[in-house]
């Protein structure tokens, strides 16, 4: 399978940018290729959307949770949630962030 990573710094040592990297790493092991933003079969985005699905193509977010400051969570939620909404499935980090996303948004589709 070709795996898009979207919204990752490889170069980073973030927490999400520092699991993607081992991620890629075991992906690659199995025999997965990592593939550009032109030609996947399945685009993996980290927390929210940068890029445009390719038509015909599947949506993966791996959400690290969402913001629960009453005076932030419209704000700074917004394109994570928009992302979840598109997702064709959603990777949570934890079984506490798959529980708050789904209580305030509901369960993906």
């Amino acid at each position: 399978m070709r795996i898009h990573f979207d919204n990752v710094n490889f170069s980073s040592r973030s927490g999400p940018n520092t699991f993607a990297c081992r991620l890629a790493h075991q992906f690659a092991l199995a025999g997965h290729t990592l593939a550009d933003a032109n030609d996947y079969d399945v685009m993996l985005s980290f927390i929210e959307q940068t890029k445009s699905v390719l038509p015909g193509k599947k949506l993966v977010q791996r959400l690290d949770g969402i913001w629960f400051k009453p005076e932030e969570f419209l704000s700074k939620n917004s394109s994570i949630k928009a992302c979840y909404e598109r997702a064709d499935a959603v990777i949570w980090q934890s079984h506490f962030d798959r529980g708050m996303t789904t209580h305030w948004w509901g369960r993906p589709h």
